[in-house]
């Protein structure tokens, strides 16, 4: 995506959508084809490289953007810790499924993503608990994670109740 950024003229917030969802789709395997410690090293690697990166302006096409936003570091944290507790190889797994991690990578894969195109794609009112979340936004985060959750498999309650308790989140977090 880097060079594909650097030898066109696509806008850093579409590289920057590009990576978001090559990489969530990535880590969705993981789980499957690597063990904990190698997802966690793995995650370690990316982080320090993002963190690098940030500091020396290296990818352009995930910092190049117009506002604050630390979600390049946040993510392969969040990839670690899920693999930490969700992994069923892991010392420290919550359950023997893989449902949870695949579940909340794909959240903030698809989820995300389509709050950032819906958001800023629709004209709709800013939320009162947030400084630029809009309602289109915020309603097509909820949609995404309910229908991932109910493709899942997850009974529709929990889907839609999971999906209202991340949208939330997802407004009230300023990045």
């Amino acid at each position: 995506v880097e060079v594909v950024k650097r030898t066109t003229s696509i806008n850093v917030e579409w590289s920057r959508k590009i990576t978001h969802l090559l990489c969530s789709t990535g880590a969705v395997g993981f789980v499957i084809y690597l063990t904990p410690y190698e997802v966690l090293l793995t995650v370690i690697v990316f982080t320090v490289a993002l963190i690098v990166s940030i500091s020396t302006g290296i990818l352009t096409s995930v910092h190049d953007v117009p506002r604050t936003t630390y979600g390049e570091v946040i993510f392969p944290v969040a990839v670690g810790l899920g693999a930490l507790f969700y992994h069923p190889d892991s010392p420290y797994a919550q359950t023997d499924s893989t449902l949870p991690y695949i579940y909340g990578i794909l959240i903030m894969g698809l989820a995300d993503l389509a709050a950032n195109l819906v958001g800023h794609g629709i004209p709709s009112p800013i939320l009162p608990l947030s400084k630029r979340k809009t309602l289109a936004g915020t309603s097509a985060f909820f949609l995404v994670a309910a229908i991932v959750g109910i493709s899942m498999v997850i009974p529709l309650p929990e889907a839609i109740l999971f999906a209202a308790i991340l949208a939330f989140i997802e407004l009230v977090v300023p990045y």
